[in-house]
């Protein structure tokens, strides 16, 4: 679900923005905050806050809304990272197999061949 329509003042938006939040588990927060220590798409700050919000989530601390809202905008930011990670992978391993298994079975080269000059004509009838 996106968040872009969301409004943190509305209470029925905060009520679907905690619902999200409430999805997420503590084994998928301990992987968001390995997989900012690994990249350097996520600046340190929103790193940090990550590996708050991860430990905030497995002692079950109380979390504002306002840190709801930026947790689900960085997740959302580190779920299209990897989702354009992994399909820049597929298609390395597929342009990868593919060029081993497309075989070349025939090459046709066409030229022209002028036996007079640069004239409008390609070839003269041979002489008999």
């Amino acid at each position: 679900m996106s968040l872009a329509g969301l409004d943190s003042n509305n209470h029925d938006d905060i009520q679907l923005a905690k619902g999200q939040f409430q999805k997420i588990s503590v084994s998928d927060w301990e992987d968001y905050a390995q997989f900012v220590e690994q990249t350097n798409m996520i600046s340190d700050s929103d790193k940090y806050f990550l590996q708050t919000m991860h430990k905030k989530v497995s002692f079950g601390n109380v979390v504002s809304k306002d840190q709801i809202f930026k947790a689900l905008h960085l997740v959302e930011k580190i779920d299209t990272i990897r989702d354009k990670q992994e399909k820049t992978a597929l298609m390395e391993r597929e342009l990868a197999i593919s060029a081993f298994t497309t075989p070349v079975r025939n090459i046709t080269f066409r030229l022209a061949w002028h036996d007079r000059g640069l004239g409008w004509a390609y070839l003269q009838l041979p002489r008999r």
